[in-house]
């Protein structure tokens, strides 16, 4: 029998499981199906996502404008606005106990705001039905994965959690921040998504702020002159002498 844990305990130990594999890809994951009964403790949930550097209520923002709900029997399903499935969050549906939740290809982070996400809607679709605190969810996912550049907040959280990390992927985060050692070859990086997981672990270290991250995403100059000068001037805001490598 599956005993029902709170959302953000089972999110941390599914970040620790993921990164125990290895990099197929730039993926690191988790193939076979993973279930659970979980309940949403959303205020843990929320610290969980600001200790990876993410903002809940920002990507709750996205999902309403990314993530349809049709109303189904006793639920609802996801599309995008041309009512083609997605991947991630698929449906929401009552059942007897609770509700049951499937999402397809996720990663971990966002398992905790696909569940809100899908509560909020189901209660505006539903609004007769009494919901408990606490309801249970059991929550199917089929294939979780954690991109490789991930593993450098990854491990700060995991250490800031007290759980064990095995030391390769110490080693693994060790080897990609070396790669990017300097925020003048983060900031030089083209690919948005990939720039946005670096300046993540510079939040996460007090290296620059949440603001200094958005500037440095919305760069369109990448001239050498203007990205050192750039940068320099957010160093010199954030009074990091002697604080980078």
């Amino acid at each position: 029998m599956i005993e029902c844990q709170p959302l953000s305990g089972y999110i941390k130990r599914l970040i620790v499981s993921i990164m125990r594999n290895k990099v197929e890809g730039g993926f690191m994951y988790i193939h076979r199906r993973n279930v659970a009964k979980v309940f949403i403790d959303e205020e843990a949930i929320t610290q969980l996502l600001l200790d990876c550097i993410i903002k809940k209520e920002n990507v709750l923002k996205y999902l309403h404008h990314s993530y349809y709900p049709v109303k189904i029997e006793n639920g609802l399903r996801f599309t995008d606005k041309n009512g083609r499935p997605k991947s991630c969050l698929q449906h929401i549906k009552r059942t007897e106990t609770g509700f049951k939740i499937y999402i397809i290809n996720s990663e971990p982070h966002k398992i905790g705001t696909d569940l809100i996400y899908s509560m909020q809607r189901y209660k505006e679709f539903y609004p007769e039905d009494i919901i408990p605190e606490n309801v249970e969810i059991l929550l199917m996912i089929e294939q979780i994965k954690i991109a490789y550049q991930e593993t450098i907040v990854y491990c700060e959280c995991i250490k800031g959690w007290n759980m064990p990390l095995p030391s390769e992927v110490r080693l693994l985060a060790k080897k990609t921040l070396d790669k990017f050692d300097t925020l003048e070859k983060v900031a030089a990086i083209k690919m948005r998504s990939i720039k946005r997981k670096f300046l993540k672990y510079y939040v996460k270290m007090k290296y620059i702020k949440w603001e200094d991250l958005r500037r440095i995403i919305a760069i369109d100059d990448y001239s050498p002159i203007h990205i050192k000068e750039f940068i320099a001037k957010i160093k010199e805001e954030n009074d990091c002498n002697g604080k980078w490598r």
